[in-house]
């Protein structure tokens, strides 16, 4: 039969636009989104490293951390409290 050919076809891309977009509604990258910016200075030149500790971290933990960023060069450290997304 000459439809079998038409429909394992369509199959095929019925699941790849499928995966396509669920993908991008997982990674919350639909159109229309707003973009959750940490700082408005962050540009092309400029980036920023987010640490996001646990409960069980404890502050000694994080000031050892704060202490390595600043000793290698780090041009500023910001502790924030950010709303978890998920």
């Amino acid at each position: 039969p000459a439809f079998i050919p038409i429909l394992f076809e369509f199959t095929v891309l019925s699941a790849s636009v499928m995966m396509t977009i669920t993908f991008l509604v997982r990674c919350r990258l639909y159109p229309g989104k707003q973009r959750d910016v940490l700082d408005p200075r962050l540009t092309d030149d400029k980036f920023a490293l987010v640490f996001r500790p646990d409960a069980s971290t404890n502050p000694e933990t994080l000031n050892k951390m704060t202490q390595a960023l600043r000793s290698t060069g780090a041009v500023e450290v910001k502790e924030k409290e950010m709303a978890r997304h998920y």
